[in-house]
């Protein structure tokens, strides 16, 4: 953004605490138009019955007004990177946490047969003797 959009919006936003709304047709630039859209479709301010007034939506203007829009805005482009980077975390870790349940349900399997076998080890000798002998010869 323009740095002259940007310190127009600081006006408006101080000018919005000061009186607890804007109105808007009173002949004022395409800059003050373009900061007042810029408010309005972030949805920090909103029309009043009158279409050229308008009043605070979201308490989030007063945080702008004491930081300053382009805080804000670097402020809320490093939250948006934040949750970025949780989901990316976040699927890693989900595939991570699978992969490992894969080898613990193989691993459980495993050592069941191995317990199974070991346990009747002698009764399975027995049922392949004849088997195993028949081979032999």
């Amino acid at each position: 953004m323009k740095d002259e959009l940007l310190n127009q919006i600081d006006e408006i936003v101080a000018e919005l605490i000061k009186k607890n709304s804007i109105v808007t047709h009173d002949g004022r630039s395409g800059l003050y138009d373009s900061a007042i859209s810029f408010l309005n479709s972030h949805g920090l301010i909103k029309n009043e019955i009158n279409a050229y007034r308008y009043i605070i939506n979201s308490p989030e203007i007063y945080n702008i007004n004491e930081i300053g829009i382009r805080e804000y805005l670097n402020e809320n482009n490093r939250i948006k990177n934040l949750e970025i980077t949780i989901k990316e975390l976040t699927a890693i870790n989900v595939d991570l946490q699978n992969k490992q349940l894969k080898r613990d349900v193989l691993f459980s399997t495993i050592s069941f047969v191995v317990g199974a076998v070991i346990t009747n080890i002698k009764d399975i000798l027995i049922l392949l003797e004849p088997i195993l002998s028949f081979r032999i010869l």
